[in-house]
């Protein structure tokens, strides 16, 4: 009897511990924001940093590690259209735009107004395969754009949605 005491005694202050941690995190958050310390901004400013140092694989595992943290509770925010087009312009300057197209297909199967593809991302990865040498792939993702914006042409009230 006094095991279990004990087990719920140590399950409980490892709530607390977990719920006060919670609770500073967010005041910390809430105070860096306040000082002008966005998470997502410093997040996207690190992204941008490791495109723009030839670093695509880097960049993206720290995309779907911030994700997953998110996801899981452990990471105030979340990667939004701007993470992934910092990620996509990272494997075009690498020359990579099969990954760079698989990333803004991942966007789109994300289906979430914060990663729904913008200009931005379509114009990356077609700038990509331009870099690339492949027209047809180009214009297909060109393609790709104007069905996206066709399908969403009666949310004009919508900035996410994709506007050629």
């Amino acid at each position: 009897s006094s095991s279990s005491s004990s087990s719920y005694s140590s399950s409980s202050s490892a709530s607390d511990y977990t719920r006060r941690k919670r609770r500073y995190e967010k005041a910390t958050r809430e105070r860096s924001i306040r000082e002008g310390k966005d998470p997502l901004v410093s997040l996207n400013m690190n992204l941008d940093f490791l495109a723009k140092s030839g670093r695509a694989n880097t960049a993206e595992e720290m995309l779907l590690r911030i994700s997953a943290l998110h996801k899981d509770g452990y990471y105030a925010v979340s990667p939004d259209a701007v993470s992934y087009n910092s990620v996509m312009n990272a494997y075009g300057l690498d020359g990579n735009a099969q990954h760079a197209h698989a990333m803004l297909e991942h966007m789109l199967l994300l289906n979430s107004t914060t990663t729904l593809p913008t200009v931005v991302s379509f114009n990356t990865v077609i700038r990509a395969f331009a870099k690339c040498n492949d027209p047809e792939r180009a214009e297909r993702v060109l393609y790709e754009m104007e069905e996206l914006y066709s399908n969403h042409s009666n949310c004009n009230n919508n900035k996410h949605i994709v506007r050629p």
